[in-house]
């Protein structure tokens, strides 16, 4: 199920990705030779943004009716239309199908959301299609469409079920957070009421099972130690490839704002099964919290 490509795709660019919020006035600067390079740079490598909340707005905003938040059309109340996908060179989409962590019925409503984003390939043909996997993100932005993924916001919506996990992949779920904002039977959040406990041993499992489908494991939210527990238990499954981005991982680390112990920490541990997990061929995905620093080290 791994498709070393995607993580290429992805990482070149999530790179890019965090010149985002200056996007809008990149147009009006073309001039500037820097500003004309990154526009290149998007021309090349069209920004995949991890996370959009437009499904939320329609359901608590727009009662499920998504006529009333026509994406044609602009919509300074909401964080998205076309105009501006456009405008920020957004050529592949994770469309959240977020549901709040003390949702009684989570695995419902994160259905529901699921067919919401379904519903939106539906209603905008012409600008938006489901992509599952790299190839598609590929083709799709050939097509000049924006690539539509789906991504779930804690290990709550799947209520605590690997076959609900297998199902939401199969409806088109590629990433899923370990933790919202609370903790779960899978592991701890930051801002939880355990916030320096880790990954249980379920959420071990999970991590593995994740890798074995071929989902994204998202680490927003989680506390420090399942941070930690996460990717230890990566690179035990031998999930990691990291020869070729060995330095960018390492100033990625730094610029998360991991204590530099901690992150040397880390590197030692995947440097350990580096030689098993090599043979892989799997790559990883970086963001990091002050991208000019990454981006002038990496595009140096």
């Amino acid at each position: 199920h791994h498709n070393p490509s995607m993580t290429k795709v992805l990482l070149s660019a999530l790179a890019v990705a965090c010149a985002a919020p200056m996007l809008m006035t990149l147009h009006a600067q073309a001039t500037d030779p820097l500003m004309a390079r990154a526009l290149k740079l998007l021309k090349d490598a069209p920004i995949i943004d991890g996370h959009n909340d437009y499904p939320w707005a329609v359901r608590e905003k727009g009662a499920m009716d998504m006529d009333l938040f026509d994406m044609r059309k602009p919509q300074p109340k909401l964080m998205t239309d076309f105009a501006r996908l456009a405008a920020g060179g957004v050529g592949g989409q994770f469309w959240s199908v977020y549901v709040p962590g003390d949702d009684k019925r989570a695995v419902a409503t994160t259905l529901e959301q699921i067919d919401i984003v379904h519903r939106m390939m539906a209603k905008y043909p012409e600008k938006l299609e489901l992509a599952l996997t790299a190839d598609d993100i590929v083709r799709i932005q050939k097509s000049g469409k924006i690539a539509s993924l789906i991504g779930m916001e804690g290990g709550h919506s799947i209520d605590s079920s690997v076959g609900v996990l297998r199902d939401m992949y199969r409806l088109g779920a590629r990433y899923m957070t370990l933790t919202w904002t609370n903790d779960n039977v899978f592991g701890h959040a930051s801002t939880g009421a355990h916030p320096t406990r880790g990954l249980t041993d379920a959420g071990r499992e999970l991590v593995r099972h994740m890798n074995a489908i071929g989902m994204i494991v998202d680490v927003s939210h989680v506390s420090d130690r399942t941070f930690y527990d996460a990717m230890i238990t990566a690179s035990h499954s031998h999930e990691i490839r990291l020869k070729p981005f060995r330095d960018l991982y390492s100033i990625a680390l730094l610029n998360l704002g991991i204590p530099s112990e901690d992150a040397h920490r880390v590197l030692r541990i995947f440097r350990r099964h580096e030689a098993r997990a090599y043979r892989k061929n799997i790559g990883i995905v970086v963001l990091a919290r002050k991208p000019d620093r990454l981006i002038r080290v990496y595009g140096s």
